[in-house]
């Protein structure tokens, strides 16, 4: 495979460190995905989670009964992980992890930052099991992408009919697909999107993460975790949100 142009800031470790334990984003995006993987992936099997930064899903998958290999370009954040006591780790970018007979790829908000996002997937699809999974969640909607995608190193937001197409062109089977984050849409617009337009300033990156997740307002930060909360039954239902911030797909390889 040739080179794969990956884009992500060196510095986004140690800024989500300081949040993504407590922050209502980061615990509902992993209940999201812990219940599509209950849903689709039979047993437990060993889910390698690729591009999986300081470690958080990796910890809760292993909560849940599942072995999980981190598997991580920064040193940094590999070693957050460990100490979050994270023994299976793998220091190594995606596109030099060649380990084959994957049971489950889990991409937590990775493929937008790959640039050739579907040579990506190909190259998974040659390294998953017959009869193994891949889990994706990727930011949704082109339509609300703002200079912070490219701050972070987003190369795209997806739809999850494009999703879809891009894991069926790379040989998978899709067995979910949904948006999450539907009650974050409008917020987003308006306190992101449209400030952006008119021209408005932006906070610097920390003051910005901090109110975005509500760190500093715990009592807000559980409300919104609880509004969110029916999504997860909507997931473990089967049952497809029409909208949101962000996309899940869960696909197989027959």
């Amino acid at each position: 495979m040739n080179t794969v142009q990956v884009s992500y800031p060196v510095e986004a470790h140690h800024l989500t460190k300081k949040i993504e334990d407590d922050s209502f984003w980061y615990q509902h995006r992993t209940s999201v995905i812990l219940k599509a993987i209950k849903k689709n992936i039979s047993g437990t099997p060993t889910i390698y989670d690729l591009g999986g930064g300081n470690g958080p899903i990796s910890k809760a998958l292993i909560n849940n009964g599942y072995n999980c290999v981190l598997v991580e370009a920064l040193p940094d954040a590999v070693t957050i992980a460990k100490e979050r006591g994270i023994q299976s780790t793998i220091l190594s970018t995606i596109q030099d992890f060649k380990k084959t007979e994957l049971s489950v790829v889990l991409l937590a908000d990775v493929l937008e930052h790959i640039e050739d996002d579907l040579s990506m997937l190909k190259q998974l699809y040659q390294q998953i099991a017959p009869g193994g999974g891949i889990v994706i969640t990727v930011p949704a909607f082109s339509h609300i992408t703002t200079s912070i995608d490219r701050e972070i190193g987003h190369f795209r937001r997806y739809t999850t009919s494009n999703m879809s197409a891009k894991l069926t062109e790379a040989g998978f089977v899709v067995q979910q697909r949904s948006y999450f984050f539907s009650l974050l849409y409008l917020p987003f617009v308006l306190l992101r999107v449209l400030p952006e337009k008119l021209g408005f300033t932006k906070n610097k990156k920390d003051n910005r993460r901090n109110k975005e997740h509500l760190s500093n307002s715990p009592r807000l930060n559980k409300l919104a975790g609880k509004f969110l909360q029916w999504e997860c039954r909507c997931i473990q239902s089967g049952i497809r949100i029409p909208f949101g911030t962000s996309c899940i797909v869960v696909a197989t390889k027959s």
